[in-house]
């Protein structure tokens, strides 16, 4: 899959006026101002049809052994007139499969890159253009953060059924990392720190629900505080997550179920951990609560 982000031109390139008309009585020619539910269609059609094209050209150039499948993201670089801010918001997105694109005629006169886009590839594009209204990705390119680290396989490397309180912190989200794994989805595991930062990104490809989800591990043998739930909620906005997901081998007190209550936030207390890992064939117990003692 080759993944291409791409800067469209701004909504401005739209002209203002969709015509001129001379008006004999007055011996003048006066503008027609440009609708704007028309101005919208033809914005949108001029970055479908960028979008198109770029696919396109991907296909034509990369043999199919080496691309498959091409993700497409048109951002704007533009301010933010109510914040003055730089922003570069995504107004078209969408996947396209080499074998569904080869389907596509594009040289027939009544082909429309909006609506054939929309059926075949299920993309998004924004329905308010002129008023910066984003869509969501169908892959956000977030990836290339230096905070990632090349992921260790803990998984395979485990002794028949091993206590997961002999493993180290830094093994513990190793092991998470690659728990998510092992369920299906990609993700990036990040440098340890002290800071209450996440420890593991996970990602789930789907062109109708899409989920960045922000997963923070801890080897424990205490209740956790509420203040690391309320850490992770304030650190998974941050991140611009779906969800924010708390795996730890101990268990949560009613201050952290009910902060969590109501939230996009999922916690999984050492029982339930122990589940998933039977769920997907993983060998793996807690043993020795009340007796080890692992410092965050």
């Amino acid at each position: 899959m080759l993944a291409v982000e791409w800067f469209l031109p701004t909504f401005d390139i739209i002209p203002e006026h969709k015509a001129f008309k001379h008006v004999k009585m007055r011996k003048t020619v006066e503008p027609v101002a440009m609708p704007s539910a028309e101005a919208q269609r033809l914005y949108n059609a001029v970055i479908a049809q960028i979008a198109v094209r770029t696919v396109r050209e991907v296909f034509a150039i990369m043999s199919p052994d080496m691309v498959s499948t091409v993700v497409f993201n048109g951002h704007v670089d533009t301010v933010d007139p109510a914040t003055g801010r730089k922003i570069q918001p995504p107004l078209i997105s969408m996947r396209a499969t080499r074998d569904k694109f080869d389907e596509l005629v594009l040289t027939e006169p009544r082909f429309d890159p909006v609506a054939s886009i929309k059926r075949h590839f299920f993309a998004a594009i924004s329905q308010h253009p002129e008023e910066l209204q984003p869509v969501e990705p169908v892959m956000p390119f977030s990836r290339a953060d230096p905070r990632i680290v090349e992921a260790i396989d803990v998984v395979s490397t485990l002794d028949q059924r091993p206590n997961l309180l002999d493993l180290s912190p830094k093994a513990f989200e190793s092991f998470v990392q690659n728990l998510f794994t092992k369920m299906g989805y990609e993700t990036d595991q990040f440098r340890s720190s002290n800071d209450g930062g996440i420890d593991c990104m996970a990602y789930k490809r789907d062109p109708v629900a899409p989920m960045k989800i922000a997963v923070q591990a801890k080897l424990y043998t205490k209740t956790v505080s509420p203040t690391h739930v309320r850490d992770l909620y304030g650190t998974m906005q941050h991140e611009g997550a779906t969800l924010g997901i708390m795996i730890t081998t101990s268990g949560y007190g009613p201050g952290s179920v009910e902060f969590a209550n109501g939230k996009p936030l999922h916690l999984i207390d050492g029982p339930g951990l122990i589940s998933i890992c039977q769920e997907h064939h993983i060998p793996a117990r807690i043993l020795g609560l009340g007796t080890r003692r692992h410092r965050p």
